[in-house]
């Protein structure tokens, strides 16, 4: 009896039912796998992923002898299985390092919704590609193509979504600007701008108060942050006994802003202060400035003016002297944060807010950089949370190591489980630490 092998069309007519059959199964296998260990302790889940690729792979070098499998094709098939696997770890260690990355950048994704996404929608391009390449070579039979399936729903994801599901999920700016805040008790203007104001807020009693002068950050740009960025700290500082000044100013892109506009609002808020205790229970004795990224640059800046030269733009006559400065994830030196500034606050930020390169413009760069103008002559406290990727402790250090040099008294407190915008939140584990700096450097 002739028996008749199926012609090439028929066999592909036949696998590809069989195939589209499978890949259903695995989609939903893949599916309830992810919901299933999105929530495990990492090391749990890298523990289990790692036995199922074991498992996965004895199965195959097992039961491909048993399927009749030839050697060229079982070396075809594990070749396939670690090519898929590492594929999918790669793709994987690339989410995690993205949402890395994306934490203290202008965007802040939630990492258990993005980290769960981006691996379901990586893994299942990987795997959809690599399965459609081997049916299309013909290098894998139907059974074959199922436990390569298998194997990487079990050895691929899990190695990323349960830590990525564990991760710190850091505030943001709008998580800051949603804290709740009393309303201030005076909106006074300092100057003749709509953005030339500052928000009083008065401890109960009689005083006179010792004061914080709060200046909000933002990169100097004005729609990554404003005044209610810095609401909830204030008050905060308020209920624990200090008048607080939050200061709103002209940023880079504002009109009247960059320089020297954006850094002589903050100049001038603050010296309107002598003005304002006129009315209000304020001692001008102890005043301590406040700044939270951008801001941090500020307030440094406020205790270096007294030194600038009387032909520099930004020199004002008898600027209102500080007790000291507290600079929350803060730069003290723009010549080292334009080095790497660029990848939180956008391309060529600190030449942008001063007009120009520190080669075309270097008596601004002088001017503006508070390094510059060491020893200050106040305490300082540079306060940065330990997951700070816009102000890291080593750049912290730096600053701290050359004011120290030249004779300032300079704390650097880094704050663990905490990332660039906790320490604006009186709600967060940075709030003591913040407290403590203020009310010591104001005397209280």
């Amino acid at each position: 009896m002739t028996t008749t092998t199926p012609s090439e069309p028929d066999r592909s007519a036949r696998h590809t039912p069989r195939l589209a059959r499978h890949a259903a199964v695995w989609a939903a296998l893949y599916v309830a796998w992810l919901l299933a260990t999105r929530d495990f302790h990492p090391t749990w889940a890298v523990a289990l992923s790692a036995t199922a690729v074991l498992v996965g792979a004895s199965a195959v070098a097992v039961y491909g002898t048993t399927w009749g499998a030839t050697r060229t094709r079982q070396r075809g098939l594990l070749a396939s299985v670690a090519l898929i696997v590492g594929m999918l770890v790669a793709a994987d260690l690339l989410c995690v390092s993205l949402i890395q990355a994306l934490y203290d950048g202008l965007w802040h994704p939630d990492p258990r919704r993005f980290g769960f996404w981006f691996n379901m929608a990586s893994d299942g391009a990987i795997i959809t590609l690599h399965v459609l390449l081997a049916a299309a070579l013909r290098r894998l039979t139907r059974r074959h193509t199922a436990t390569l399936s298998c194997l990487t729903l079990f050895g691929g994801t899990p190695l990323a979504t349960p830590a990525l599901s564990h991760a710190q999920p850091f505030l943001r700016p709008a998580d800051v600007n949603a804290l709740p805040s009393k309303a201030p008790d005076a909106v006074i203007a300092y100057g003749t701008d709509s953005l030339q104001f500052g928000e009083l807020r008065l401890p109960s009693g009689t005083g006179p108060f010792a004061v914080a002068i709060v200046i909000h950050g933002g990169c100097w740009v004005h729609d990554y942050a404003a005044a209610k960025n810095a609401a909830a700290l204030s008050d905060a500082l308020r209920d624990a006994g200090v008048a607080t000044w939050n200061v709103e100013y002209r940023r880079r892109d504002n009109p009247g802003g960059g320089w020297p506009g954006t850094i002589t609002d903050v100049g001038a808020a603050a010296d309107s202060l002598r003005a304002i205790a006129r009315r209000y229970p304020l001692d001008l004795t102890h005043v301590v400035a406040v700044g939270h990224s951008a801001g941090g640059q500020l307030a440094l800046w406020l205790a270096a003016r007294k030194q600038l030269p009387a032909s520099s733009a930004l020199h004002a006559p008898a600027p209102l002297p500080l007790t000291g400065v507290v600079a929350l994830g803060g730069p003290g030196d723009l010549v080292d944060f334009n080095r790497y500034g660029d990848a939180a606050c956008g391309e060529g930020t600190i030449p942008k807010l001063l007009g120009g390169t520190a080669e075309q413009v270097p008596d601004r760069w002088r001017d503006a950089s508070p390094v510059n103008w060491l020893p200050l002559g106040v305490p300082q406290v540079m306060l940065a949370g330990e997951s700070d990727r816009i102000m890291p402790r080593a750049n912290l250090e730096a600053y701290a190591a050359k004011a120290r040099a030249a004779g300032d008294r300079v704390d650097v407190v880094v704050v663990p489980k905490a990332a660039h915008h906790e320490v604006m939140s009186p709600q967060a584990v940075t709030w003591p630490a913040v407290r403590e700096a203020v009310l010591r450097l104001v005397g209280r």
